[in-house]
């Protein structure tokens, strides 16, 4: 009852929190990050920026420094600490157990169902493109998908990585303007 309630939560989107997540685990594979460090460039080539303060204001208007910037801030124990979970959910979480749930635990049945559902694509996926060189998926050892603590600091580290490159790549293009 409360796996498939998680499951249509995750395929409508219901958990936006769970959707920002998705969308950082996308964001900090290299070819995206390249893509928007080109993406940067090209927009840098048709502006007429004369100093560094106009670069550094470009940039902090920029999608991709934004990203990078979100990427390298990213906090598993914050992600948690401000997880917000439907009412609904949270309904059907205390109906379940037959008592007052605390909130911790309901985030914890909500993370850890997100978590084995995104586990179960996560493999599919590899298993089809474990051919293909150009793309370097991680495997993820049990132990990192034992926990939601375990799974966003395994992100939460690769994601802090993630955005200081980009940074630091974005940065460099000040020298080629």
């Amino acid at each position: 009852k409360v796996t498939n309630l998680t499951q249509m939560l995750n395929k409508m989107g219901a958990v936006d929190d769970w959707d920002e997540l998705m969308f950082l685990i996308y964001l900090h594979l290299s070819f995206e990050l390249n893509a928007r460090v080109s993406e940067v460039y090209g927009l840098l080539r048709n502006k007429q920026i004369n100093s560094k303060e106009e670069f550094i204001e470009f940039l902090k208007n920029s999608r991709a420094f934004s990203y990078a910037k979100r990427l390298k801030n990213f906090s598993g124990e914050r992600f948690i600490k401000e997880l917000e979970v439907p009412q609904s959910t949270i309904d059907k979480i205390r109906e379940f157990y037959g008592k007052k749930t605390p909130m911790d635990e309901i985030k914890d049945v909500v993370l850890r169902q997100l978590i084995d559902n995104w586990s179960e694509t996560y493999k599919s996926f590899l298993s089809d493109f474990s051919a293909d060189d150009n793309l370097k998926i991680p495997e993820l050892s049990p132990k990192i998908t034992s926990s939601p603590e375990n799974f966003l600091r395994f992100w939460e580290k690769r994601f802090n990585k993630a955005g200081e490159d980009s940074i630091r790549k974005i940065s460099r293009l000040y020298s080629l303007i």
